[in-house]
């Protein structure tokens, strides 16, 4: 984000270089935000302090951004820049342009730091948002997933336990047919113990 030096007139080489600048980025197509004041309005020298402090208020992600241009100009200059919309009717005239002049957005909320602040960044496109907090420097962190773990019950671990598998020859021999407990032993009496007494008797 370039903040240029006001540009009061092109007598200095600062001022005619900041000039070329300025018209420069938006002739490239890129993001300008103009403030215009007039010599000797009153709301126009408020508002340049405010202008003044619009750093201290930009986020430091945003800081970056080379596709911004930020500039304060004397309205007598006005005829010397191009693609910056008509001429204004009262100072002072707090413009955002972008697309080479085809985008042209008069600024009529608070004159504070903040309100310009806010005003520059929500016009930033989502897509330079992004590349900016990935591109900035920051240390690398290393991210641990924890998954939750699930507390093992009784029931939980009967499952786990019993699940699949076959009975021992022990435990068939210690199931009391005349009395089964639950479905599977009961199924075993009727069924299972067939084919185990025939193996028995051989």
């Amino acid at each position: 984000m370039r903040f240029l030096e006001p540009i009061t007139d092109l007598n200095g080489e600062d001022n005619e270089k900041n000039m070329k600048l300025f018209k420069e980025h938006i002739g490239s197509g890129k993001q300008g935000f103009l403030f215009l004041y007039m010599d000797g309005c009153g709301p126009c020298n408020a508002t340049k302090l405010s202008w003044k402090e619009i750093p201290k208020h930009i986020k430091k992600q945003h800081l970056s951004n080379d596709n911004i241009v930020v500039a304060e100009i004397n309205k007598n200059l006005f005829n010397e820049m191009e693609n910056i919309g008509s001429e204004p009717m009262g100072f002072p005239t707090l413009r955002y342009i972008d697309k080479n002049g085809r985008v042209i957005e008069e600024y009529e909320s608070s004159r504070t730091p903040q309100g310009f602040a806010e005003w520059i960044e929500s016009k930033i496109p989502r897509h330079q948002k992004h590349e900016q907090i990935y591109t900035r420097k920051a240390p690398h962190y290393k991210h641990h997933h924890k998954y939750p773990q699930h507390r093992k019950t009784k029931h939980h671990y009967h499952k786990k336990v019993m699940r699949g598998g076959k009975w021992s020859m022990k435990y068939k021999k210690s199931i009391n047919c005349k009395n089964p407990k639950g479905f599977s032993q009961r199924q075993h009496c009727k069924y299972g113990r067939r084919g185990w007494k025939t193996r028995k008797n051989l």
